[in-house]
């Protein structure tokens, strides 16, 4: 479903068919009068069986919650915007879904937002300042409370463990408390 509305939204023939279409529309609403097409069309009557009706909601409310729903995850590393030997001063650069290759970042705020994934390959640093975005910023606030917890802690710190040696864990089943 996600495919075909992504190509439906990009295809530039689909949209300029659709706006083509409505100018159309548009144009015929004008040229033929407002009276004549409110009497012709917005006037008449329709019956239509109230359940059939629910049937059409409940249905639009549904490709809605499908198209709005993106469970997608984090865009894939070969789908990020690659940028490659860029000199970046003091500004801010968003990491977020970018792939950064010999780039240099001198007294650049590198900002992290955590909507997506970062790749820095052969790049230099001199005096970067780190910002985190909100996402991340709960990420971290989640770690800090569990970090503070002494049940927790060796959790965290297995953490940064894993991260230091470079393991990744998979995903696992999230199970529902009641």
């Amino acid at each position: 479903m996600k495919e075909i509305a992504d190509w439906l939204t990009h295809n530039p023939l689909v949209v300029i068919i659709v706006f083509v279409v409505g100018m159309v529309a548009g144009a015929i609403g004008i040229i033929t009068g407002w009276k004549t097409f409110y009497r012709e069309f917005l006037a008449k009557s329709v019956n239509l069986p109230v359940g059939l009706l629910l049937i059409f909601l409940a249905l639009a409310g549904c490709l809605g919650a499908l198209l709005r729903n993106n469970n997608e995850g984090p865009r894939k590393p070969n789908d990020f915007t690659t940028v490659v030997g860029q000199k970046f001063g003091v500004q801010q650069v968003v990491l977020d879904e970018r792939a950064f290759v010999r780039c240099s970042f001198e007294g650049t705020e590198l900002v992290f937002k955590g909507d997506g994934g970062v790749i820095l390959k052969d790049c230099s640093f001199d005096n970067p300042r780190f910002t985190i975005g909100p996402v991340a910023a709960r990420t971290i606030g989640f770690l800090m409370a569990m970090y503070k917890n002494p049940l927790t802690r060796p959790l965290v710190e297995q953490l940064f463990e894993d991260i230091k040696t470079g393991t990744v864990h998979g995903r696992v089943p999230v199970t529902k408390l009641d």
